[in-house]
Parts: C-alpha cells; sequence; structure tokens
C-alpha cells in the first residue's frame, strides 16, 4: 500500500519551478531542437542516408521523443512517462524497420553523400543554436523574474523588520527584552508593547502559517491592536474586538493565538491569552515556574468566543516568558521536537540570569535541537 501511495503521488507531482504555463513554449521548443540533431547526426553514420522523407521521420523523432520526456515534468503530466518509454523502445525496433519495408526510407536527397552530410551538419548546427538562443531566453526570462521576486522579498523583510522589531524597555519596576525572528523573508509572530501612562502592554501573536500572507494579516493585526489600545479597553474587551476584527476580515482557515500581558506599578498584572501557549512565570523567591494556562480559542474561530483574563503579582525578581510554538516545535534528526517541557527547565534554570542570557539561551538551544521551520518569538518580563 505504501508503494501504491509512493507512485500515485509521484505520477501526480509536478515540478513547481515551472509552474508559470507562460515559460512552457520557450522550454519545449529548445529541448525540440536542442535534441532533432540527434536524428540529423545519427543519418550521416550510413553510406547512403536514404530521403529527405526518411531522415526527417528519424530527426522528427528525436526532438519529439525528448519533448514528451520534458513534457511529463515541465507540464506536471508524469503519465506521459507511461507512453513516451514504451514508444522509445518500440518505435525503432518495430516502426521504423516496418516503415522502411513499405519504401518509407528508400530514395535519396538528390545530393551526392558528402554533399548530404554536409548539409545534415548545418541543419544540425542550425537547429542547436536554435535550441541555444531559446535556453538563453528562457534563462534570461527566469533570471529576471528571479530578481523580481528577490527584490519582492527583500521589501517584505523590510517591512517585517520595521512591524517587528526587537523590544528593549525598561519602565518603573519592570525590564522587558522581546525579539522575533521568521522562518522566511516575511513571519507571522508579531511582539508589541504599549504604553499609556503607567500602564505597560505586552502583546505576542502568532497567526497561522508563516510567509508573506501570515505577516500581512500579522500586519493587519498589530495596527488593530494599537488602535483598540488608544481607548484603554480592558484586556477581554480588546481580546473580543480583535477577535471580531481577525474573523471578518480573513478566510476561514485563518486564525491567531495571542497572549497579552497589561502590567501596573507594584508588580500587578492582568493577562488574556486567546489559544496561546502559556505564560511561563519564574518565581525568584522560590526558585520554580508556574504556568498561567489558556482557556480560550485563537483569534478568529469563533467571533462570539468569550475570552478569560486572569491576574497575578510579580515579585522583585520575578520574570514572565511568553513564546511562540515556532520555538517548541523545532525537531531533532529523529523527528523528536523539543518540546514544552523541555523549554520550562531551560527557563527555570536560567531565569535567574540577565535577560539577555536568558534570550540567547532559550535560542541557542532551540537551534542546537533542530532547523527552524516556523517563526519563533519570545518576550521576557522581569519586576526589578
Amino acid at each position: 500500500m505504501p508503494l501504491l501511495t509512493k507512485l500515485r503521488s509521484f505520477f501526480r507531482a509536478g515540478d513547481g519551478r515551472w509552474a508559470d504555463s507562460s515559460y512552457h513554449p520557450l522550454i519545449l521548443a529548445g529541448v525540440f531542437f536542442t535534441f532533432l540533431p540527434m536524428g540529423l547526426i545519427a543519418m550521416m553514420i550510413p553510406d547512403r542516408p536514404g530521403s529527405w522523407r526518411g531522415i526527417l521521420t528519424i530527426a522528427l523523432f528525436c526532438g519529439g521523443i525528448a519533448v514528451g520526456w520534458a513534457s511529463a515534468f515541465v507540464l506536471a503530466r508524469r503519465w506521459l512517462l507511461a507512453i513516451v518509454a514504451p514508444v522509445q523502445l518500440l518505435v525503432p525496433f518495430y516502426v521504423f524497420p516496418w516503415l522502411g519495408r513499405l519504401g518509407w526510407f528508400d530514395g535519396s536527397t538528390g545530393l551526392r553523400p558528402t554533399g548530404t552530410r554536409l548539409v545534415l551538419m548545418i541543419l544540425a548546427v542550425a537547429s542547436m543554436v536554435v535550441g541555444y538562443i531559446l535556453i538563453v531566453r528562457l534563462a534570461r526570462r527566469l533570471e529576471t523574474a528571479g530578481a523580481r521576486s528577490r527584490a519582492e522579498l527583500d521589501i517584505a523583510a523590510s517591512i517585517h523588520k520595521s512591524l517587528v522589531p526587537d523590544l528593549a524597555l525598561v519602565r518603573p519596576g519592570l525590564e522587558i527584552l522581546g525579539t522575533s525572528r521568521p522562518s522566511s523573508d516575511m513571519g507571522g509572530d508579531l511582539i508589541d508593547a504599549s504604553i499609556a501612562g503607567d500602564r505597560t502592554d505586552i502583546i505576542l501573536a502568532d497567526v497561522s502559517g508563516h510567509g508573506v500572507g501570515a505577516g500581512i494579516v500579522m500586519g493587519m493585526l498589530k495596527s488593530s491592536a494599537r488602535t483598540l489600545l488608544r481607548s484603554s479597553p480592558p484586556v477581554q474587551q480588546l481580546l473580543a474586538d480583535l477577535n471580531v476584527v481577525l474573523a471578518d476580515l480573513t478566510k476561514p482557515n485563518m486564525f491567531a493565538t495571542m497572549a497579552i500581558v497589561r502590567l501596573a506599578p507594584a508588580g500587578a498584572f492582568e493577562f488574556g491569552l486567546a489559544g496561546h501557549l502559556p505564560i511561563f512565570h519564574y518565581r525568584a523567591q522560590s526558585a520554580d515556574v508556574i504556568d498561567h494556562p489558556n482557556q480560550s480559542l485563537p483569534l478568529g474561530i469563533e467571533p462570539d468566543e468569550r475570552f478569560e483574563v486572569g491576574a497575578a503579582t510579580l515579585a522583585r525578581g520575578d520574570t514572565l516568558l511568553l513564546i511562540t510554538d515556532g520555538l517548541m516545535e523545532v525537531q531533532d534528526s529523529a523527528g523528536r521536537e523539543f518540546g514544552l517541557a523541555a523549554l520550562r527547565d531551560l527557563f527555570r534554570q536560567s531565569a535567574a540570569r540577565p535577560l539577555a542570557e536568558v534570550r540567547d539561551a532559550i535560542l541557542a538551544a532551540a537551534a542546537a535541537h533542530g532547523t527552524q521551520i516556523d517563526d519563533q518569538s519570545l518576550v521576557l518580563i522581569r519586576a526589578t
């Protein structure tokens, strides 16, 4: 059964490099004119090359077979292989001899054998030149498209850096440090801070998926959050409003998890989680870590979702850690994830160190465990 599944997948798969159908004529024409000379050169070997009709038949067969092989992959029609392969084997051994018996290859070119070979050589060279020109044109078009795509990705990366800069804030009694590392040029993670008087709001969000699409939704989410925070809504209301915005403006399969921490003087804070990973709370006095867990759906799934809000206090030296799942989902060569428990233990062991060292230790441990496959973000908040 697995073998049948693999074969089915092979014959249905295509090559994403040639998804743009405007490239197909150039590719196939280039292949045809590059391989057509094989038939012309083959007909230079016999003492009597035969008629032009027979020579062109052999040459067209060589070019056509090459186009068949190329079409199977370029046009994502691998079922053609089931036709091309037998044709390439059967025609030379059965069809051509049958045509020979019918007199298809009989006659001459009207030239001496030496003259015929010279003409065939000229035609072969001309065909190869045409094929070369077509391939060069294709390469230039691909180079132009690649440069344009690279420029667009550079712009996307620049936009991402401006939308999601690193956080490094010092507030009365607080130190805040945050960073976000997209898995591609533009990511879907958001870290942000909003300050109003003695209140500080920290937001960490993770839009489903990654890449430019997730980055656009992330930018929309940041803009909406910044606008709503101008009226200083309660944490519960802020989550509810953002949930309605995301549900109205995105596709059904698009959502975002979010963690909000609202910090007040004297260490008191509120937190709200929408489908997000728990907030880790390192308590300096006991040197242990407790979780502030999530009890609500992500944003954008259910417009009428009611979001739970919790409250706690940061004692001096306490540290909060907010993360996105890209840090825990890195996998080693055996497919084992880094995991939430390992992150919690690492945080507990390093949380008393300077925040920059805690951040670096977490990022380094995730990188050492496996290759990054999703956006990775974290925010650290310490009571000083």
